[in-house]
């Protein structure tokens, strides 16, 4: 089992598999996943960015969907800027990612600002760099975070993680390490509309009609006064 699910949650515990996430890199030390280690990349001292990226999700509801994120980074950060960092992305079943803005997280944010001066991917962008509060120790910190957006029920979204290294020095490996991520209001499978009542449906054209936004097309079985009713 790819991930595991409650209500209107998911979560990918990368410890026990790799959650069906697919790596891509740009350079040459990308993402690999372990049993018992999850996701890590080890980055490089050459310019590169190396992603994750999620299967596709279903919003659940509408509403906003929120994410928390358990993970330890040593990227290259001296002073008040970073050289190489790591962010969090959200997409909408397209080849196209948004990165998370900082007032977006309730806890372990962004905490630097990336350098303009070395080539950095990121430059300019805000982003985790330096070392995590107990990266030594093998300790992982857990960031929190909401999307900006609010979505509708059977949207399509995927998460996206992207480190970016500089064109010089990169910090012991690994610089990231991705242990679990959990996304609330989302799941693998579309969300399934709860039956209606027969005399809260609206009249039928041609057997198909439109409720909540989607195309049903109605069931009679036996005669019952209750309906099933399936997407169409």
């Amino acid at each position: 089992m790819l991930a595991s699910g409650s209500a209107q949650a998911v979560t990918f515990d990368f410890l026990a598999n790799d959650g069906g996430f697919t790596p891509t890199a740009n350079g040459t030390s990308g993402f690999t996943w372990a049993s018992g280690q999850g996701w890590s990349t080890p980055g490089q001292n050459s310019v590169a960015t190396n992603t994750l990226i999620s299967p596709i999700l279903f919003v659940q509801s509408n509403g906003f969907i929120s994410i928390s994120l358990s993970h330890r980074y040593n990227f290259e950060g001296l002073g008040q800027l970073g050289y190489d960092g790591g962010q969090l992305l959200y997409g909408f079943g397209g080849n196209f990612f948004t990165p998370l803005p900082r007032t977006n997280f309730s806890a372990n944010g962004y905490n630097f600002l990336i350098d303009t001066t070395e080539l950095s991917p990121i430059a300019g962008q805000e982003a985790w760099s330096s070392v995590s509060d107990g990266y030594d120790n093998n300790q992982y910190i857990t960031s929190t975070a909401i999307l900006p957006v609010s979505l509708s029920m059977g949207e399509q979204v995927q998460i996206q993680l992207l480190g970016a290294w500089d064109r010089s020095e990169v910090y012991t490996s690994p610089n990231w390490q991705i242990q679990s991520l959990t996304v609330s209001n989302a799941e693998l499978t579309p969300a399934v509309p709860v039956p209606l009542e027969t005399d809260a449906l609206p009249v039928a054209v041609a057997g198909l009609f439109m409720a909540g936004g989607f195309w049903w097309k109605r069931k009679r079985t036996q005669g019952k006064a209750l309906e099933l009713i399936t997407k169409k």
